[in-house]
Parts: structure tokens; C-alpha cells; sequence
């Protein structure tokens, strides 16, 4: 509600009322009585800016403040995308607030449009302010007091708007942290066209219009998107897949054959892959990623531009999925973690942006879904750091991986009976007869040892050799470990 705003700079008001007044009147000591005089109404002038404030609030209709809700997300978004252009010319938020509330009287229901004029019209006595005026103005200015009058007017009721436009940033603030909006924020996306979007960022799938299980899936831009979103490399999707969905996996082989998404080692995971699996066999061609929530609109404005804005439930929890917004078809679901927004990213969504959003579409608990605007924490610890010392387990399990990429299940089964008849700890692998195993080996040690294996040295064969056996009492056609 209003409070009292202070007042205007006494110093500056008065040097430019004496001026004036001098040219007026003729008469330098009328403007020590101009001085006194505008000194003495200022604290009238308060009161008469705090009664001009019309009273904010936003409207408990449930679809009436989804729209003032999506309006101030729609103005947030428009603020950001003018403070990277230049961050000297953005100005406030809350200034572009109050200008989209007296220009367009929509944001907040209730409350009607200010002009210059209305503003003392309202909640004002525009008798008892004209009488005082022109007393003001006979005392000062004498015979010139008409033009006084003038002078007072235009002064007061500009002072009157400064002191009232303060006031509706105070107001709009107070109002907005009462008040929830859906927020949806789409990584890789530039924040213009919807129709773009599902172009440039939609999973694509071998027929179109099925979901993208491992076995229709195909490389994309779409899917490159989502995996470094998620921080999930192909190698762990192909792994996944072989452990959920082994028959779907030669199919994905062949699909990723040639094309890889490394995971990052400095950063956690959104999604484990196997979850991911299940989002994709419950999603559809075009559907694109998003992260949503309920957002409190005085966090999210308050928040400092420039910095990532980090964001999770009390609970801990994010809401992160694959959706179209267009056909309102797609799967979100909410797993622990926190989502962490990039400074500079301008995909955003609300109510009213796309024909289908996420809310309209699943019929969520919205305040379930309420999320923080958290402090920004220190940089998680590496999850997939190699060792210091060449690990042969790993680069067996890294061998195995190839080879199941490299071949379908049948075939790895053929290898492991034959090296079972000649013996495991065998220097024979009868993998030799179905592919390079000395190329898929040479990929794997180059992967998990950081260079290519030195023909001159004995640690690299030692290494090499050790992996191989291991590699072989596994089984090629068997689970891999988890990672």
C-alpha cells in the first residue's frame, strides 16, 4: 500500500522557483518568499502524491492473474534482453513497470490509467488545492499572481507525479512478491519465435510423430541440445540404453555412429541417463527441453542481472522434461537437483506464450512446483574426474562399450562362447573374427588414458593387455556397469 516517499531536493526546487519568480515579480526578495512558501507545502505535497496513488493489487481470479503474471515475466525477459545490449541504458525493471502500468492500465486489474492530470484528479480536492495555490501565489507574487498561480501549478503537479511514480515502484514491488507466475526456460533457445524453436531444438525420431525411443532416435540438433543441457555424454546414453534396453541398442549404434556429446567433468548431471530414456519413450518427434516452475515475481525481478540465476523448490527439486508447446504433447516429470540459468540466456516462457504450456497441458499442483531464487553456490565438485593412474577396469568397461556400438548382440555372444572354448585367460579373442578389435581397443585406450597407445611403451601394452583380459572374463554381450 502507499507510504510516504520523502520529498523533492529542497536546494534544486528552490534555485529554480527563485529564478522564476525573479523575472516574474522583478523583485529578488519575493523569491526568499517563494523559497519559504514552497518549503512549507512540502510536506503537504507528500501527502497529496501518497493520496494520487492508486491502490495496486493483483486480481484473485486464477486466469486473471496468470495474464498480469505472464505480463510481468514478458516485461522482465524484454528488461534482460535491453541490459546485455547495454547495460548502461536498462535502467530498472520497476521503471519499465510503472511505464507499462500508466500506458497500458493493464497491469494490475483494478486500478485505472494515470495521465498528468488525472493524477490530481484523483482521491484530490481540486478546489481546496486551486484555493491554496492562489493564496500561495497573491502573497508571493502580488500583482503578478496569476502568472504565480501558473507557475505553482506546474511546479506542484510535476513534483506530484515524481513523488507518485516512487511510489508505484514501492507499490508494484509490495503487490508482485504476493504473486506467482509460470516460468518455463528453454536452453539453446534465443527467446523469438515458438515455430523456431521446435524447428532448431525439437528431438527428431526416424518416422516422424513417434516417440524418440533408443531404437527411432537419430542425431539432431535437438539432441545434442538436450544432452549438454542435461551434461550427459552419448557414451552414457549408449550405456543406459544397453542396460534398460538392450534390444533397442544396436539400432542407437548405428544412429550415434560418428556422432558424440562429451559429458562435462566439472559439472553434475541434471538427469541420469536411464531417466532420460524414459522421458524421451514418453515424449514425441519435436518435443524440445525445458526446465519449469512457479516463480515468485519479486524474487525474480529482484534478482541481479549479469549473474545466473539459480533456482530449485524448497524441497530441493526442479521440473525439467521434453515438451511441444505448439501441439501440447510431450512428458515432465521432477527429480532432486537445482537448474542453473546462464546470465546471458533469453529462452523464456509464461502463460499465453505458446498455444499449449506446460501448466494448461498437465494440469499440475502449481504450488507444488513454487520454486527459490537461490544464492549462487560454489562450483560443484568434478563427477567424472579420470583417475590419476590409467585404470584397466575402466578402459575394459570403455572396450566393452565400443564393442557394443560396434556390434549387435548376437555377434558378441558368438565371441564370448568362443572365447569360453579356448579359454579366458586365453592371449586368444575370437572378437578378431567379427570386427577390428584392435581399432575399437585403440579408441578405448585413447579415451580413457588421454593419448593414443606408444608401440614403445611396455606400460601402455602391460595396460592394453590387462584391459583386454578383463574385458574378456566380462563378456562383451554382458551389462555394463553402471558409470
Amino acid at each position: 500500500m502507499p507510504n510516504n516517499t520523502g520529498t523533492p531536493n529542497d536546494e534544486r526546487v528552490q534555485a529554480t522557483l527563485v529564478a522564476q519568480a525573479r523575472l516574474l515579480a522583478a523583485d529578488p526578495d519575493r523569491g526568499d518568499a517563494i523559497a519559504l512558501a514552497l518549503k512549507n507545502s512540502l510536506p503537504t505535497l507528500t501527502q497529496w502524491a501518497n493520496a494520487a496513488r492508486p491502490d495496486l493489487h493483483v486480481e484473485h481470479d486464477h486466469y486473471q492473474e496468470d495474464a498480469v503474471a505472464a505480463s510481468v515475466v514478458e516485461a522482465w525477459r524484454e528488461h534482460r534482453v535491453r541490459w546485455l545490449t547495454d547495460p548502461a541504458l536498462a535502467g530498472s525493471v520497476y521503471d519499465v513497470l510503472v511505464d507499462h502500468f500508466l500506458q497500458t492500465q493493464s497491469l494490475f486489474t483494478g486500478s485505472d490509467g494515470l495521465d498528468d492530470e488525472s493524477i490530481l484528479d484523483r482521491k484530490i480536492d481540486r478546489q481546496r488545492v486551486g484555493a491554496r495555490l492562489h493564496r500561495m501565489a497573491r502573497l508571493i507574487f502580488g500583482d503578478h499572481h496569476a502568472q504565480g498561480y501558473e507557475l505553482l501549478a506546474q511546479h506542484l503537479v510535476g513534483q506530484t507525479i515524481q513523488l507518485t511514480m516512487a511510489g508505484l515502484q514501492t507499490d508494484i514491488r509490495s503487490a508482485l512478491s504476493h504473486t506467482w507466475a509460470e516460468f518455463v526456460y528453454v536452453p539453446g533457445w534465443d527467446g523469438h519465435s515458438v515455430d523456431d524453436m521446435i524447428y532448431n531444438l525439437g528431438i527428431r525420431t526416424r518416422h516422424w510423430g513417434f516417440s524418440p525411443t533408443m531404437d527411432e532416435l537419430v542425431p539432431s540438433t535437438g539432441l545434442a541440445n538436450v544432452l549438454r543441457w542435461l551434461n550427459i555424454g552419448t557414451d552414457d546414453l549408449f550405456a543406459a540404453c544397453l542396460r534398460e534396453r538392450p534390444g533397442e541398442a544396436a539400432k542407437l549404434a548405428e544412429s550415434l555412429a560418428g556422432w558424440r556429446v562429451e559429458r562435462r567433468c566439472d559439472e553434475p548431471t541434471l538427469l541420469r541417463p536411464s531417466d532420460l530414456i524414459g522421458v524421451m519413450e514418453n515424449s514425441r518427434t519435436d518435443c524440445v527441453a525445458m526446465y519449469h516452475c512457479e516463480i515468485n515475481l519479486a524474487q525474480l525481478l529482484d534478482a541481479p542481472l549479469g549473474a545466473p540465476l539459480r533456482l530449485a523448490t524448497r524441497q530441493g527439486k526442479i521440473h525439467i522434461g521434453l515438451h511441444d508447446p505448439i501441439n501440447g504433447a510431450g512428458y515432465m516429470d521432477t527429480w532432486p537437483g537445482e537448474v542453473v540459468i546462464p546470465a546471458d540466456a533469453t529462452g523464456f516462457g509464461w502463460v499465453g506464450r505458446w498455444p499449449h504450456g506446460i501448466d494448461k497441458t498437465y494440469g499440475l499442483v502449481r504450488s507444488a512446483l513454487r520454486a527459490e531464487v537461490r544464492p549462487l553456490a560454489q562450483q560443484a565438485a568434478p563427477t567424472c574426474k579420470p583417475p590419476a593412474e590409467p585404470d584397466a577396469q575402466a578402459l575394459a568397461e570403455r572396450f566393452r562399450l565400443r564393442m557394443a556400438m560396434s556390434l549387435p548382440l548376437d555377434k558378441r555372444q558368438v565371441i564370448d562362447r568362443g572365447n569360453q572354448a579356448a579359454g579366458l585367460d586365453s592371449i586368444v579373442c575370437t572378437s578378431h573374427d567379427a570386427v577390428d578389435a584392435n581399432r575399437v581397443m585403440a579408441e578405448a585406450f585413447a579415451e580413457v588414458v588421454g593419448h593414443p597407445s606408444r608401440p614403445d611403451s611396455d606400460d601402455d601394452a602391460r595396460l592394453w593387455n590387462r584391459a583386454w583380459l578383463l574385458a574378456k572374463r566380462a563378456g562383451f554381450a554382458q551389462p555394463l556397469k553402471p558409470r
